[in-house]
C-alpha cells in the first residue's frame, strides 16, 4: 500500500475503501446471507448441505456475488469521483490487504499471543491454539504465504475488470465475468 501510494499518489480513501467493502459485503452481508441459507432448517439449506457439489457451487457463487457485487458499489458510490486506473489498484490492496489481516494475520497472531503464554478462552481452547501453532511447518507458512500472495494478485486483478465496469457503461459485462472468475478461482 505504502510503495502504491508513493508510486501513484494514490489517495488512502481507495485503500480504505477497498477494506471497507471487502468487511460489509463478504464479512456482514455474505454472511447473512450463508445464515438465512445454510444455517436455518428448510429445504434448500437441506439439498445445498447433502451436496458437495450444490454446496461448492453455492460458497463460490455466494463469494464472487458479493465480493464482485461490493467492488461494484465502491466503484459506483465511494470512489465516483476517483478516474484515475491506479484507484483499481489501490482498491485491491485495500481489498486483498483487509482479507489478508482477517484470515491470516488474526490466525497467526493469536497462535503467537498463546505461544506467548495469553490466555485466550478456556485452557482446552488455548491448548488447541498451540497445538496448531506447533504443527506449522516452514513448508505450511511458505504455501500459506504464496496462495495470499496470489489471492493478492486475483484480488487486484479483479478490482481493475469491475473498475472498468463501473466507469464504462459499454463494458458492464466486465463486472458478471468478475464474478464468474471469482467463483471458478474459488
Amino acid at each position: 500500500m505504502i510503495w502504491w501510494k508513493r508510486r501513484t499518489g494514490e489517495s488512502v480513501w481507495s485503500f480504505a475503501a477497498g477494506a471497507l467493502c471487502f468487511v460489509l459485503f463478504a464479512m456482514v452481508l455474505e454472511n447473512l446471507m450463508h445464515q438465512v441459507c445454510l444455517g436455518s432448517r428448510n429445504a434448500v439449506s437441506s439439498k445445498i448441505l447433502a451436496s458437495p457439489v450444490l454446496y461448492t457451487l453455492y460458497a463460490a457463487f455466494a463469494a464472487g456475488i458479493f465480493e464482485e457485487t461490493g467492488r461494484l458499489f465502491g466503484f459506483k458510490v465511494l470512489l465516483r469521483k476517483n478516474n484515475k486506473n491506479s484507484c483499481a489498484v489501490a482498491y485491491g490492496i485495500g481489498h486483498g490487504g483487509m482479507e489478508v489481516i482477517l484470515i491470516l494475520g488474526v490466525s497467526y497472531l493469536t497462535m503467537l499471543l498463546a505461544a506467548g503464554g495469553v490466555k485466550i478462552g478456556t485452557a482446552e481452547a488455548t491448548a488447541q491454539i498451540l497445538a496448531n501453532a506447533q504443527s506449522i511447518t516452514f513448508a505450511t507458512a511458505g504455501i500459506a504465504m504464496f496462495e495470499r500472495i496470489s489471492a493478492m494478485m486475483i484480488h487486484i486483478g479483479l478490482s481493475m475488470l469491475v473498475y472498468t465496469a463501473a466507469r464504462n457503461r459499454k463494458q458492464i459485462w466486465h463486472y458478471p465475468v468478475a464474478i464468474l472468475l471469482h467463483a471458478l478461482v474459488d
